[in-house]
């Protein structure tokens, strides 16, 4: 992991802001919540295969906005994504 970035904590944080923007703005902010809840949810497990990096990318797409947390959400990803370890 990088160090600085507390990822489990972004993921997180991430998760009850989009699930707060949704519950007062509506649906619009559906997808950024699912986006924050599965890449939580792979933060948690500590791996990803290229699969679920897919995956979330293509929520990460149908999020696609351009919004702060967004933003946030993408740059997070990547980090933590070329953080993992690889199976070379």
């Amino acid at each position: 992991m990088t160090a600085g970035w507390d990822y489990a904590a972004t993921a997180e944080t991430l998760v009850r802001y989009f699930a707060r923007m949704e519950a007062t703005e509506g649906p619009a902010w559906t997808a950024g919540r699912v986006a924050a809840e599965a890449w939580r949810r792979l933060v948690l497990t500590g791996s990803a295969t290229p699969t679920d990096l897919d995956t979330l990318s293509s929520l990460i797409e149908v999020a696609e906005g351009d919004g702060s947390a967004l933003i946030e959400l993408r740059l997070a990803v990547v980090s933590w994504s070329e953080a993992l370890p690889s199976d070379d």
